[in-house]
This record gives structure tokens, sequence and C-alpha cells, in this order.
């Protein structure tokens, strides 16, 4: 008798973890799928769990009507969605088929996030919500556009940054899935790149006022941290809760700087790297965070600040890097390049895409294939 309790008590706290476990899996907005938004996850780390392709070898390509800045994403079947600047948002089979597109009114600059249970939201002229076979379920109209990606947090809360009002009022959201308002922060400029969410659930945001924002789950402002100068990309979160985020070489400003930033708001260290440009960032598993810049430089530093290494392309780096998962970094650059470095920096290969890259940033698959965008309309397919 005595046996059987013990066991119906065993079972009844493996129960409770699972359901527990279960729950708390619930809660992460996200899909689980290769690369479910910008840079893979909610820290914004551009680290893929999959090895990319090891040659220079292209699947196939499928060409838009006009620029693809938006970056590639995958649900969990593989399927692809992008935006392009002939204003569609795009679905692509992982054959390069095309599955939906929907015309929105404006270009479609910024990247998908696909939600736990498959919902695809992008912002542009509104932000939409679509299913996964592209019947739009909601959007949402803010006066002059949507100014980021979307970030899913606890409970499946979408943040983003919206053009509101005029250049003076700019406002960062928190909706819920339905599309309605939870709250909404009013700020002196404009919001920028896709916010960051830290594991205690702070969400993270750049603005072109200079100032980092950590928001509190009730919208209220926890800290806001100067940089003295332009923000333009998105911060990337380290394991050990460090924020990094580049800033602008912009008008009477000397020089760009890469910040790291404790989770308390103060600076922890910074380094001047002459220019960062957008959306550059990303962190490896190992710690070493990857910081591209217009001065056509790809830098490696070291979680205390010191570089590790410098690689040198032939044009600006405005895209963030993809990490696969034997460490390897693959970049674009405005040469029309697509590197992949080995971890020491050198070169494993490269291939001349023939077009304009620009901001559209690297995107491993499940199965290694990579997918980048580029100024000639193009998404290219990379082998595994």
């Amino acid at each position: 008798m005595m046996k059987k309790i013990i066991l119906l008590a065993v079972l009844g706290i493996f129960l409770t973890v699972t359901l527990t476990s279960a729950s708390a899996a619930a809660t992460n907005g996200t899909q689980q799928s290769a690369q479910p938004k910008f840079q893979h996850n909610n820290q914004n780390t551009g680290q893929s769990p999959y090895v990319g392709p090891q040659k220079n070898q292209t699947k196939w390509a499928y060409q838009t009507g006009s620029a693809v800045v938006s970056s590639p994403v995958m649900d969990s079947k593989g399927n692809i969605y992008f935006g392009s600047n002939d204003g569609c948002v795009y679905s692509l089979t992982s054959k390069g088929d095309l599955r939906w597109k929907y015309q929105t009114h404006d270009v479609v600059t910024n990247t998908p996030t696909i939600g736990a249970d498959g919902t695809v939201y992008i912002g542009s002229d509104k932000l939409y919500a679509f299913t996964s076979t592209g019947k739009l379920k909601w959007s949402y109209k803010t006066a002059d556009g949507i100014s980021t990606d979307v970030a899913i947090g606890n409970n499946n809360i979408l943040y983003f940054g919206a053009l509101d009002d005029s250049a003076q009022y700019q406002k960062f959201y928190a909706m819920y899935t339905n599309g309605t308002i939870k709250w909404r922060y009013i700020g002196s400029d404009l919001f920028v790149g896709c916010p960051a969410i830290g594991k205690d659930g702070t969400i993270y945001v750049a603005n072109n006022n200079g100032h980092l924002y950590a928001f509190n789950l009730n919208g209220t402002v926890k800290w806001a941290c100067p940089t003295k100068t332009t923000l333009v990309n998105s911060p990337v979160i380290g394991s050990d809760g460090t924020i990094y985020v580049g800033t602008y070489l912009y008008e009477n400003q000397k020089t760009g700087k890469l910040f790291a930033i404790r989770p308390n708001g103060s600076v922890k260290w910074k380094y001047n790297t002459g220019d960062i440009s957008y959306d550059t960032l990303a962190i490896a598993n190992d710690g070493t965070l990857y910081v591209g810049s217009n001065n056509k430089k790809l830098y490696a530093f070291r979680k205390d600040g010191s570089i590790k290494w410098i690689y040198k392309t032939s044009a600006a780096i405005n895209s963030a890097p993809a990490v696969g998962a034997d460490k390897k970094i693959y970049i674009t650059s405005t040469d029309g390049k697509l590197y992949c470095l080995n971890p020491n920096g050198t070169t494993k290969w490269k291939y001349n895409n023939g077009g304009y890259i620009y901001i559209s940033s690297p995107a491993i698959a499940k199965d290694g294939s990579l997918y980048i965008g580029s100024f000639k309309g193009q998404l290219t397919a990379f082998k595994s």
C-alpha cells in the first residue's frame, strides 16, 4: 500500500512538472523553428542551432518586383516568409515555389515574426497578422506605419515601434495577439530595429534619440541609457544578460560606437569602431560578439571588449551576421558578396551574388540551407 502511495506521489510530481513545463513553453511567443524571427531568438543573437552551407553553391533564386531588404524567416515546416520593396509579403516553399503573396500599401522592409500558433506578424503601412496560408487575420493602422520588427514576449504579447502623429511623438506598443492594445509609450524619436527580450521579461529597444530603453512588462520605463549619438540597430543580449548595441556615425558625430550595457542600465564598456551601421550585431554561444561596420570591417569581440580579430571586406557591412552551429559566420556586404568565415576570422568561401545586399540578414534552415535577400529583388537559397 505504501509503495502505491509513493508511486502515485511521484507520478503526481512528474505530471505537475510536465504540465508546468508545457505551460512555460506555451508562453514562449515564437514558433519552434529554424528561424522564426529576426536573428533567430528573442535575444537577437543570430546563433543558429544548425550548421550552414559548407560550399558556395546556390539552389534557386526567387525574383520579386523590387529590392528585398527584409530578412527571411521560416516556420516549423520549412516554409519561408519575407517582404519586398514591391509592397508584397511573400511565402515560398523550401524549393523556392510561391505559396502566397499579399499586397500591402507600402514597401515591406521589416522582417516577419512567426508566433507559436503559426501566425505571421509583419509591419509595413500597418501591422499585419496572417495565417500560415496567407489569410489576413487582422491589421492595425498607425498614422505613418510600423518602424520595427515584432518581438513576442511572455504570454504572447507583441512589442513593436510605430510612426505616429508626428516626428516628435513616436510610439512603442505592447499588443495582444488579437490586435488590441495592452499599453503604449510615447517617445521623443523613432524606435528602430527589432526589440530584444531578456530572460526576466524586460523589453529592450533602441531609439534614434540615442537612448536604449528598457521597459517593464507593465509599460513603465525601467531605465533609458544615453549613448549621446544615434542608435539605429537592434540590441543583442548575451548569456550573462549584458545588452550590446551599436551607434551610427551621423552628421556632426565623430565616431560610431559599440556599447556593452549591464542589465541595470550602466555602461560596462564601449569601443569606437569608426562607423557601425544598421542591424549588424550577432553573438555566438561561446560569447564572441560579431559587429559589422560601414568601414568595411567585421569585428570579433570577446566578452570583455577586447578584439579577437578583424575581417575586411571590399564594401560596407549593413546586415547582421548569422552564426552556424559549427561556429562559422555568414555575413553579407554591399559589394554583393556572401562570405562564410571560419571561427578564427579566415575565409571559408565567398559568393558573388551580383546584387547589392543591404540590411537583409542570412538565415540558416534546419536542412543546412541558407537564404538571403538582395537589392536586385531576389531571395537566393544556398545548398546545405
